[in-house]
């Protein structure tokens, strides 16, 4: 019994750990229809838009390249 108890405390303990490494590096689990999902939704579109409306930098022959090369 007691080696039981141990091992969920352990588990716990490791399960606190992952959420708040989960929360801290990698900004949360967003759940959709919650304000933390909306703003990353939104923040996301604004910079997928930026990033089209001024292209990538790169030349119509280098895309060629690294499409050669990674496909």
């Amino acid at each position: 019994m007691l080696e039981f108890l141990g091992k969920l405390i352990l588990g716990g303990v490791i399960g606190v750990v992952f959420c708040i490494a989960v929360e801290t590096f990698s900004g949360g689990i967003c759940i959709k229809g919650t304000r933390k999902y909306d703003k990353f939704n939104k923040d996301s579109d604004e910079r997928v838009k930026n990033i089209l409306k001024n292209g990538s930098g790169s030349s119509k022959a280098e895309l060629q390249q690294w499409w050669d090369e990674h496909h």
